[in-house]
This record gives C-alpha cells, sequence and structure tokens, in this order.
C-alpha cells in the first residue's frame, strides 16, 4: 500500500494508520496482481496530434479529452414495465439516441433510500430493486458516474437503526449529544458558528433505547450524519469504494463533501481533515482501479470549491463548476454578460490536469451561494424572485438571523422562458453552447434535452421544491418528446448537434485555454486555443440585435464557428 495513504490515516486516526492499512490492504488488493499507483493519461491519438498540427503530440493532457460528456440521469427516469427495468429503459434511450455525443451516463443514486430522490440512502452495497438489479448496471455499455453519498445516511440504515438498539458496534457511527443545549451554553454557541446549507434544526431528536438523543443532521432529520473521526466508518466507505469500482464506476461523485468532518468550534466546513479524507480516498480508489476519477461535490463559493483540487494530484480529479451555471442564468434573464465576463476573466489555471464538470441545471436545480463575492445579495435576491415569477421555488439557508437563497428550484427550460417560442428555443441553445466552450467536462442532466417545463403538480403532491425539476417519464412520453414537432424535439435535436460538434474539435479539450475578450455589456467574446488551434465564440444574452465587429447577431444568437449541418 501507499506511503501516501498511512501518512494520511496518522494524521486522521493518530496510532491506528498501521492497522487501518493493513486492513485496507486486505480489502482492496487481489494479492496475485501487481499494485499499480499511477493515473495513467488519455492518450489523445492520432487525430488529435494531426487536429494540433503537430507529427507527434507529446504533450500530457491528463486524463480527459473533449469527447468527455455525461448524461446526468435518475436510474428510474424512464419508467420500466413488464420486459424492462427502468435501468434497462434508460440503457435503452441512451443506445439509441445519445452514443454519437455522450462518452457516459451519471447514474443518480439508485440504492434503497427513504427520502430526497436517492440521496437518503439505507443501503449502500444494493440496487433499489425498483429500479433494476446490478445486471442491470453492469449492463451500460459506456463510463459511468456512481454517487458516494458518504457525508450522511438515512435514518433507516442499517447502521442508524443498530445504533438506535444500542448496539456497541455502532455506538460511535454518528455524532450525538443527550440533549439540546439550552440558549446561551457553550454548546449552544459551538453548534451556532456551524455552516449548513439549510434552515432545519442542526440536531434531530430520536428515541435510543427509551431515551432521547440529538444526532448531527446537516440536510434534513431522515440524513444522520456519520461520525469519520471514527475509523470504522471509513473502513466501511472503503468497501463500498470498492463494491462501486468493480461494478464498473469510472468516476466517484463524492457527495456534500465540505461537511465531512465536525469539529466543535469550527464552522465544520472546509476542515483540514476533510481535505484529508478525500486525499485517503483518492488514494484507496487508485489502489483498487488506477483510472478511476474521483469528483467532489461542494456548492460553495468559488475558492472554496476548486480548493478540493488540492495541488492537481492529490484530491479531486474534478469538481463541479458551481458557478458557471447561475452566471449564465443571471446574464440571460438581465440582459448583460458584465459578472460573467470579469468572473471567467480572472479565474486562475486549474492545478495539473484536474478539471471543471460543467453544467446548467441539476436534479437540485441552480444553486445560488456560488454566487457570493461575484454578485450582490440584492442581484441574487432579485433573480430569486425573477424564478419565482417563472414558477419556481426558493430553498433558503440561516446565515445567524438571516435568510438568504441557497438553491433556486426551476428546471432551465422554465428558468429561461420566452413567450416567443423561437425565442425560447434560441436562448436555451445559447445557454448550452455557453457551457459547452468553458474548458471542462460536460455533465447534461436528462430534463435539459428536452427543456423540459416545471413539474408543477409533482410539487403540489410532495410539497419537496426539488421535485419540480425531477419529473419522471414513461416509455411513450419520452417517444412523443423525442418524435413531435415543437419546442422539446428542436431542442434535444440542435443540442445533440452541437455536443456533436464539440467532441470533433481539438479546442473544446478541457486543457484548451479560454480568453475573455473585451465587447460591449451585453456580449459574451472569448477565445479558446489549444497548442497552434484557435477558435472565437461570441455569445449574445440580451433580447436585442447586437453589432460585433460587423457581424449581426439576433436576440440570444451565437457565432459558433464549426459546421453544424453536417452533425
Amino acid at each position: 500500500m501507499t506511503t501516501l495513504l498511512q501518512q494520511y490515516l496518522e494524521q486522521l486516526y493518530p496510532g491506528q494508520s498501521a492497522e487501518l492499512l493493513a486492513e485496507i490492504g486486505e480489502i482492496c488488493l487481489d494479492k496475485k496482481q501487481e499494485l499499480k499507483l499511477d493515473l495513467p493519461n488519455k492518450e489523445l491519438g492520432s487525430d488529435v496530434d494531426s487536429q494540433l498540427g503537430c507529427e507527434k503530440n507529446t504533450q500530457n493532457y491528463g486524463p480527459f479529452d473533449q469527447s468527455d460528456c455525461l448524461l446526468i440521469s435518475y436510474a428510474d427516469q424512464i419508467e420500466g414495465h413488464a420486459e424492462q427495468t427502468s435501468l434497462g429503459a434508460l440503457k435503452s434511450f441512451y443506445e439509441a439516441e445519445l452514443t454519437e455525443c455522450f462518452s457516459g451516463v451519471h447514474l443518480l443514486p439508485f440504492y434503497p433510500y427513504t427520502s430526497d430522490g436517492g440521496f437518503s440512502v439505507s443501503s449502500y452495497t444494493e440496487v433499489d430493486s425498483s429500479f433494476g438489479s446490478w445486471r442491470d448496471v453492469e449492463a451500460f455499455e459506456c463510463e459511468l458516474m456512481f454517487d458516494a453519498v458518504f457525508n450522511h445516511t438515512s435514518s433507516e440504515h442499517t447502521w442508524f437503526v443498530k445504533f438506535l438498539e444500542g448496539s456497541p458496534e455502532y455506538s460511535n457511527f454518528f455524532h450525538v449529544f443527550g440533549a439540546r443545549p439550552e440558549p446561551e451554553t457553550e454548546l449552544h454557541k459551538q453548534l451556532q458558528q456551524v455552516v449548513r446549507p439549510r434552515s432545519t434544526d442542526l440536531l434531530t431528536e430520536f428515541s435510543r433505547m427509551g431515551e432521547a438523543t440529538f444526532v448531527w443532521s446537516t440536510f434534513s432529520a431522515d440524513q444522520i450524519d456519520v461520525n469519520f473521526a471514527e475509523p470504522k466508518v471509513f473502513i466501511e466507505f472503503v468497501k463500498v469504494l470498492k463494491l462501486y469500482i468493480e461494478k464498473g464506476s469510472r468516476y466517484l461523485r463524492i457527495d456534500a463533501v465540505p461537511f465531512f468532518w465536525k469539529e466543535l468550534g469550527t464552522s465544520c466546513v472546509h476542515h483540514e481533515k476533510t481535505h484529508l479524507l478525500v486525499k485517503a480516498f483518492r488514494e484507496v480508489c487508485s489502489t483498487i482501479d488506477p483510472t478511476t476519477i474521483l469528483v467532489t461535490e461542494s456548492n460553495v463559493p468559488h475558492q472554496e470549491n476548486v480548493s478540493y483540487l488540492g495541488s492537481g494530484d492529490d484530491e479531486a480529479h474534478m469538481v463541479y463548476n458551481f458557478s458557471l451555471a447561475p452566471l449564465i442564468l443571471h446574464a440571460l434573464v438581465e440582459g448583460t454578460a458584465t459578472h460573467l465576463k470579469d468572473w471567467s476573466s480572472k479565474l486562475e489555471p486549474l492545478p495539473g490536469h484536474t478539471s471543471f464538470f460543467n453544467f446548467t441545471a441539476t436534479h437540485d436545480g441552480i444553486g445560488v451561494r456560488p454566487l457570493e463575492g461575484i454578485l450582490t445579495d440584492d442581484q441574487v435576491l432579485r433573480l430569486a424572485e425573477r424564478m419565482q415569477e417563472l414558477g419556481g421555488q426558493v430553498n433558503f439557508r440561516s446565515v445567524g438571523e438571516a435568510q438568504k437563497p441557497y438553491e433556486l428550484n426551476i428546471t432551465w427550460g422554465s428558468a429561461l422562458y420566452e413567450e416567443d417560442s423561437e425565442l425560447h428555443i434560441q436562448k436555451i441553445l445559447c445557454s448550452y453552447a455557453m457551457s459547452f466552450v468553458f474548458p471542462g467536462v460536460v455533465g447534461f442532466y436528462f430534463h435539459n434535452l428536452f427543456a423540459t417545463p416545471n413539474w408543477q403538480e409533482g410539487f403540489e403532491k410532495t410539497n419537496h421544491r426539488r421535485d419540480l425539476n425531477r419529473r419522471k417519464f414513461t416509455t411513450s412520453e419520452v417517444d412523443s418528446l423525442l418524435n413531435e414537432a415543437g419546442i422539446h424535439r428542436e431542442v434535444f435535436m440542435r443540442t445533440k448537434a452541437l455536443l456533436k460538434s464539440r467532441r470533433e474539435h481539438i479546442v473544446f479539450h478541457p486543457q484548451a485555454e479560454l480568453k475573455t475578450m473585451d465587447s460591449p455589456d451585453e456580449l459574451w467574446v472569448v477565445e479558446k486555443s489549444i497548442g497552434s488551434k484557435k477558435a472565437r465564440f461570441i455569445f449574445n444574452v440580451s433580447d436585442k440585435q447586437q453589432t460585433f465587429e460587423g457581424q449581426t447577431l439576433s436576440p440570444y444568437s451565437f457565432e459558433w464557428p464549426f459546421d453544424l449541418s453536417s452533425v
């Protein structure tokens, strides 16, 4: 096993690293195989060499290239039927419609769960039988991303059930308090320091062996935070990582990373030992399979977010680019790219061969905390109010006594609504093209394929704001989206054309440079370059005709310098 992993374990669990390392070795290693520790770089190949205009490309561009593009989808996004499971239906759709422009699928949590659309996991090692089986997961013939929902478990997970029953084995798996602290006490003050993405109570009351006990629950009363200070917890998650990699996960999305390590008297966010955990998980994954890509999900301001890339070769390989989506949305809603240009022009290069994971809306909606320091509170509030006018909802978080917008719950199609259907389509496609141009790997949520509207019926049924953007479809409904003339089919076909064009040109490589050019406020003009190859893109984010260097751009139109007619 690696010296680095032992160093990380010693810092996390002083005096226990040797024992833990031996246990991890038994879990991870096939003793018949020689241990490989270096992540191999993706070969760009002769085609890319020719695109760069050189005889042989000797530049090391890391594990990603411009063909990397993941569909983000729930396992039951397309409902199963008697002849086919939900996972099987999704696989059939993917293979029939998307293999020309996507490289794989991010399967949102497909494990048994009790709430939050799968992110309250009641068993990490099973596939929810209503979706299918491990056989269905392994049947996908493409790259896969699995979710490692490690910050918390469901309140019905075996670990927590056994804890409530008084099992000594699980007595230290969670953060436990004997009573809710009284105001003005030291404990109350310490808990008030904790940074959270929710306005619900931090401590949730349960009955343990007939007595009241209070447990740490960052996100909801059904999502109980685990205690990473207990080494047995780390070992259990090593077993889970091993299983996921064996079942075909090339990408591992580590959910809610900033909140992993708790220490009273601190903010309990971005703790130094949280970074050590990410480093340790990376070493474990590299030991199991050196090609595994670790992706951290940290819905926080930009500089805090990219801190999980570490020095470029020791933490995450990729981070969610949470600032990009709300900045694109703000630009198109307000008709000015001023803040997007200011942000994109000041971005520093990412370390090593790490990458952004770029997206617009996701299953969770559109986070706005990453706009801190970019937009004012009033500008964020104005954006939130506009989304409410369009039928969206807003999730808030507590900041002292104040309530601040945390997340906009709305479909991307509804967020960019225009009465004129052609203008609506153009506005949506402009937003997609803007995200495709930004350096990184593309993540594309299923609903964005068709620019679906808010699922008001679902929200009214569950009163869960995120359900506005989580509608599931039958096979016949998907057929209608694909085949009936209108906005859904038009967006689908033209989005595929953009993605197919993107994967064919080296300037879209994640390691390409992005340069923001001077332009009027209503335009976002960027130049992308890698080696000797360059391309310029112009986006009109306003509802007015604009002119730039003699070129006229109609409302929400964009200049894409590659032919889209043949793809």
